[in-house]
């Protein structure tokens, strides 16, 4: 069973310089409510994601402790993950603008921190326009399309509070002309272990 007990999103549009930072968390009910839960249980279970483990001087880890013993709000704990990306990615030579989901969620009563990294994806998507003839309905390009319910994540990790265990399924940035996975090395700062699907593909 999944309960959210926080979440908020943050639009980091790197391309046109313009980082949309929430003060406010989301209102997690309805269509909102659905759609996170839907990704959090997709995630939760991917095959994919590589058990990771904090490395001893980790600022991350660090900083989750003060949201942990009230040191620091959720607002301004998610706001920091926010930054921490939106700095690594002007570096980046891909184009990286992307929503960032920060929730505070219990999964079968064990309480996580959830990181989504949603890059940004063209879609299509209708658009009515009122002409000195009438209304005329087109079809637009659309650049910030969120993946679907069927869809997954591109990015995430999950934290989990009591034993600061980390699962992350990441992807690699050139940055400053270095090869590297920005959720383990710049935000979070662990080591990886092999993921499951690996570990059987490895076999």
């Amino acid at each position: 069973m999944i309960i959210i007990d926080k979440a908020v999103l943050h639009i980091l549009d790197i391309n046109s310089g313009m980082t949309i930072y929430s003060d406010e968390e989301l209102s997690v009910s309805d269509s909102i409510e659905t759609f996170l839960l839907k990704h959090i249980e997709k995630a939760w279970k991917s095959q994919g994601a590589k058990p990771g483990t904090f490395y001893d001087d980790s600022s991350f880890q660090e900083k989750l402790s003060g949201y942990l013993n009230g040191e620091m709000d959720f607002i301004s704990f998610s706001k920091d993950v926010g930054h921490t990306f939106e700095e690594a990615f002007c570096h980046a030579e891909e184009m990286a603008s992307a929503d960032v989901i920060v929730a505070d969620v219990r999964i079968d009563d064990q309480r996580q921190i959830v990181i989504f990294k949603c890059n940004s994806h063209m879609g299509y998507i209708h658009q009515v326009n009122q002409t000195e003839n009438g209304i005329k309905n087109d079809i637009i390009n659309h650049y910030s399309i969120m993946p679907n319910l069927s869809q997954k994540m591109d990015e995430f990790a999950f934290i989990d509070v009591g034993t600061m265990a980390i699962s992350v399924d990441a992807k690699r940035y050139t940055i400053d002309g270095n090869s590297i996975f920005v959720f383990p090395e710049i935000l979070l700062e662990c080591s990886l272990t092999p993921s499951p699907k690996e570990a059987i593909k490895s076999l």
